[in-house]
């Protein structure tokens, strides 16, 4: 076992701009950390508990008085303690620990992905409290213009991932600021690689930290939205999400989820300030609406995003306050664009984001215009009058009997049927049963192949079923011939006779014959 008890010294760093957008890692592997321990509810261990850490647990910062019963090591771990920290065991009861249902076991064992926007958080300086996640999930994830801290006094286990290409602003871990190639070494030694989980497969993601901020007062792109690395992303974040309860969800660039909103789409043009977009944004429409999220940003295409989302409902607030940002878009854009700098906007989302601001049209609810009314109604009788016209040529296509002036003779049969059509055999009448005739049926129409006298000359034409140019079998008879060879019959020319007297003649052979063979 490997136990160090040590006070860290730490160093700050500094940063840039004072517009810099922090993201802090929020998962630690800290003895205190409630969350990685197995009790329920979650707490921390206390004096009346025996305390395990598993051998392939990381290294666990330690940095408050405590008091334990039991503390079980691994063979090979590490427990750092912090500055006048005392740790004590015993035997005695603590009326102040509720009691566990058995060991109490440190459980966060495994490493926590770089690139899971729950590990992460916005803030406006190093310390200050987080800002509610981003619709856009990829954009919880450091971006190329972000500051990223680890905060000191922590301990932390995180995976990088493999063969991804992150960038970020600037990059400070346990208050030491890091360049590319510091970072690079860091990971790769043997402290580095308590905190970073090395990769099993293919080559760990590489970390470029830029130095450099957003230059463009018309906005950057966060980066995440394209590729692998937004690939990566949501196979996390989609696990988490939620059936949307609005009818017409929508999906933000960037986003892994669908959402109860509205997305802005705006083409920047010449003058384009993002700060100043945003600026009058929150302070004409955002702060009355609290129950809306926000997200401006720009596309990995370089268009401008504005998304609203409601964080609680069916985005009937998102609509309403989508009504008001569009008829102030449209009535600049009419008016030259000078106070937005738009070229062109497009909203796509909840139907309620085109009804007007004063009609207090509902989130999922959907109004019916008066083209697509009319077009209901164009359907409808389209419909019935197609109807009544087949009924029509129903009615008139139906045969008369009376009119079918060729019909045979159906004495034995008409009596058979009630309807014309009907394939319903009716028993005759009486209590004799006729006797059943070899006549014509019925065809249900005019065939010349039916109803006719076969060896009626005036139907001759008619009743001719063989090829006008196919030859008839003529018979040649020959010299001591009597007729033709039968091929079904293996008789010899002359085995059919012509009278009696031939006959008598054959038979008197066949039996001298036979009488000579006794």
């Amino acid at each position: 076992m490997r136990f160090v008890i040590s006070l860290t010294v730490l160093l700050l760093g500094c940063f840039g701009g004072s517009d810099a957008v922090y993201k802090r890692w929020l998962r630690n592997r800290d003895f205190e950390n409630a969350l990685n321990w197995n009790v329920q509810p979650p707490r921390a261990p206390c004096g009346n508990d025996r305390v395990i850490i598993p051998e392939d647990s990381p290294v666990i910062y330690l940095q408050m008085n405590t008091t334990l019963r039991e503390l079980k090591l691994p063979r090979n771990g590490e427990i750092i303690l912090g500055s006048n920290m005392q740790l004590g065991f015993t035997m005695d009861s603590s009326a102040d620990c509720p009691p566990a249902s058995g060991d109490v076991e440190f459980t966060a064992v495994n490493p926590a992905m770089w690139v899971n926007p729950d590990n992460w958080c916005a803030t406006n300086t190093e310390l200050a409290d987080c800002q509610p996640n981003s619709p856009v999930d990829t954009e919880n994830v450091p971006c190329v213009n972000d500051d990223v801290i680890f905060l000191r006094h922590r301990s932390y286990f995180v995976d990088l991932g493999g063969n991804l290409q992150v960038a970020v602003k600037s990059l400070k871990l346990l208050g030491t600021s890091f360049t590319t190639g510091t970072f690079t070494q860091y990971v790769n030694s043997t402290d580095g690689r308590k905190i970073f989980k090395p990769t099993s497969t293919g080559t760990m993601t590489s970390v470029s930290i830029t130095r450099r901020g957003c230059d463009d007062n018309g906005g950057c792109a966060c980066g995440n939205d394209q590729g692998q690395i937004q690939q990566e992303i949501c196979a996390i974040r989609s696990r988490k999400c939620e059936r949307s309860p609005c009818k017409y969800p929508v999906t933000p660039v960037g986003g892994c989820c669908d959402i109860c909103g509205v997305l802005f789409n705006g083409t920047r043009g010449r003058g384009f300030n993002f700060n100043s977009f945003k600026s009058k944004m929150q302070t004409s429409f955002f702060n009355d609406y609290s129950n809306v999220t926000t997200a401006i940003s720009i596309t990995g295409a370089g268009d401008l995003q504005l998304v609203l989302k409601d964080q609680e409902g069916d985005g009937s607030d998102s609509a309403r306050l989508a009504a008001l940002i569009k008829a102030d878009i449209e009535d600049d854009l009419k008016n030259g664009g000078h106070k937005y700098a738009l070229d062109a906007i497009s909203v796509t989302g909840n139907s309620a984001a085109s009804t007007s601001p004063h009609t207090g049209g509902g989130g999922s609810s959907e109004k019916l215009g008066g083209g697509s009314i009319a077009g209901i109604v164009f359907g409808v009788v389209f419909i019935i009058v197609i109807a009544v016209i087949a009924l029509l040529v129903f009615r008139r296509g139906r045969p008369d009997l009376s009119k079918l002036h060729s019909w045979p003779d159906w004495s034995n049969f008409s009596r058979n049927f009630t309807r014309f059509g009907s394939g319903i055999r009716q028993p005759p009448s009486g209590s004799a049963t006729p006797p059943r005739t070899l006549g014509p049926l019925d065809p249900g129409f005019n065939n010349p192949l039916y109803n006719t006298a076969p060896f009626d000359d005036s139907n001759a034409r008619e009743m001719e079923l063989r090829s006008p140019m196919e030859e008839q079998p003529t018979f040649d008879v020959r010299s001591g011939d009597r007729g033709f060879d039968n091929p079904m019959y293996g008789a010899p020319p002359g085995a059919f006779v012509a009278d009696a007297s031939d006959t008598k003649i054959a038979v008197e052979k066949d039996e001298t014959k036979g009488s000579s063979k006794n």
